[in-house]
């Protein structure tokens, strides 16, 4: 009963998010979030008064607007390998409007994270050649991950402010510098928040759970899908308490916290990500997004 109500009222956002609020005019209206964002913040891009689909790029990628209420909407994530600097942001219509403004990234000030873990463990980040039967392993569980990824709904399935998805204290940092035994691994993709074993975890906000499965890296690990391409992951968890395909709530009991996978104690490793940029979680927290966008291009 849960999941029809819960499916019926996200139809109704849908349709708010899609249906158009009267005659769409050739007069296009080009919102913002920021002039200046920093490494793991999200560019906002809402259109209003364009009726059809606009065209735009900003760092060499291209925009894909989904329909809002009388125009569109587009989030873009800035990774934390964007080097600092100005960059434009361009939007072509239709109607032969083309809207320019430039966008500058700075630093997102990044620490450094060490780990020290057993030969064993380290095999799990840093395979060689011998170690086939990890990477095999691995290689499928990226299959699984960028099919999760690959499925978004085309409009935001949310309509309040996000939240934490946990009680706990951060242990390492969005964008950290990991090291493993010494050796550099990777950018730290997320915050750490650790708590006793069974901590209950909860959704960040409304959506589709497009993976709930055990993946050797991240151990028990869902993503959710909370449309327009945004999406959250939590991983190491001693429990699912969701599957692929779930419609969930924002506060919705999805699992407990654990140390599965690679992990060196009970946390949760909570990611937010858009396309393929990993975002700072801490950035969503309390914000709706969709009505951050208020600054107009000129």
């Amino acid at each position: 009963m849960l999941r029809e109500l819960v499916t019926a009222l996200l139809m109704i956002v849908m349709v708010v998010f899609t249906s158009p609020t009267g005659e769409m005019a050739d007069n296009p209206v080009v919102k913002i979030n920021q002039p200046s964002l920093s490494q793991g913040q999200t560019l906002i891009v809402k259109i209003e008064n364009a009726a059809s689909r606009p065209e735009g790029t900003f760092l060499d990628q291209s925009l894909k607007f989904s329909k809002y209420q009388n125009g569109w909407l587009v989030f873009f994530g800035i990774s934390y390998w964007t080097e600092p600097g100005e960059y434009p942001i361009n939007i072509k219509f239709v109607n032969g409007t083309e809207i320019s403004q430039t966008i500058n990234i700075t630093k997102g000030n990044f620490k450094e994270s060490y780990l020290t873990v057993t030969e064993e463990q380290q095999k799990i980040v840093q395979p060689t050649e011998a170690d086939q039967e990890i990477i095999q392993r691995k290689e499928a569980d990226n299959e699984l991950i960028a099919q999760a990824y690959s499925q978004s709904e085309p409009v935001p399935l949310w309509s309040e402010p996000f939240i934490r998805p946990v009680e706990g204290h951060v242990t390492t940092g969005y964008g950290f510098t990991r090291y493993v035994n010494g050796k550099v691994n990777n950018r730290h993709s997320g915050l750490d928040i650790a708590n006793a074993a069974g901590t209950p975890i909860y959704a960040v906000n409304n959506g589709i759970v497009r993976l709930a499965e055990n993946l050797l890296v991240t151990g028990n690990t869902t993503i959710i899908d909370h449309g327009g391409g945004v999406f959250s992951s939590y991983a190491h968890q001693s429990e699912l308490l969701v599957q692929a395909g779930d419609v969930v709530q924002k506060g919705q009991l999805i699992g407990k916290m654990g140390s599965t996978g690679f992990s060196t104690g009970s946390h949760l490793h909570w990611v937010m990500r858009i396309g393929s940029a990993y975002l700072n979680p801490d950035y969503f927290v309390g914000r709706d997004l969709i009505h951050d966008a208020e600054i107009v291009i000129p």
